[in-house]
């Protein structure tokens, strides 16, 4: 089975996205051949970096608009309840020093950074060999490369500005050549503003060796 990420364009002169058709011809005295069912699962969502992604605000208040639709679906739900929903200024905070390798060994790393604000750091470990381009900000935040696929990553939370916080990400492979892109955002729970693309740092560092048995 395979995963794979699509973008969809619904355009006005066609209402169906997906459509599957199979057909089958048994002829007298034979079997009917298995068949071989392939499922897609899609995921509709709002692009972070769109003009028209919601605020918080603005999804607080589309839920207070739809508390009679809700109750109607749920049985629980409590219509006198009010969602509340905060402003929140935007920001992007920097890293006052440059991000460095703190420690390693054979199949772990540890990365060193601070930011000037409240924030997040994250990082993705992508092998040098296997690295065709440098991944955007949102990719980096949910540890993928640039194809989006999964790689070793980690995130810490910087609860105090210009002092040193460490990730330590596992599951590298030894005596290998990595990539750590290496990027921060805002404490905005749960979508921080990102760093941009030029901020990017990229830490490299090689995996020590195996440890050898006696």
């Amino acid at each position: 089975m395979q995963e794979r990420k699509y973008i969809i364009s619904v355009s006005s002169s066609s209402s169906r996205l997906l459509e599957s058709t199979n057909s089958s011809v048994v002829e007298p005295g034979r079997e009917l051949a298995d068949s071989t069912t392939s499922l897609i699962y899609l995921q509709i969502m709002a692009i972070p970096e769109s003009s028209v992604y919601p605020s918080p605000v603005d999804l607080a208040n589309l839920l207070n608009d739809r508390s009679s639709m809700l109750d109607s679906r749920l049985t629980n739900y409590d219509t006198s309840y009010t969602v509340t929903g905060t402003a929140f200024t935007r920001y992007v905070p920097g890293f006052p020093t440059t991000p460095t390798s703190y420690s390693l060994d054979w199949n772990w790393a540890m990365i060193q950074g601070s930011l000037n604000n409240y924030g997040w750091i994250f990082v993705v470990f992508i092998k040098a060999a296997e690295d065709y381009g440098k991944p955007s900000p949102y990719q980096i935040a949910n540890g993928l490369n640039n194809y989006n696929v999964q790689n070793p990553s980690g995130k810490v939370e910087v609860s105090e500005a210009y002092k040193s916080f460490y990730i330590n990400v596992t599951g590298l492979d030894p005596e290998t050549d990595y990539n750590v892109y290496t990027i921060g955002g805002s404490a905005h729970p749960g979508y921080p503003d990102l760093f941009s693309s030029d901020d990017i740092v990229i830490i490299t560092l090689t995996t020590n060796p195996a440890p050898t048995s006696n």
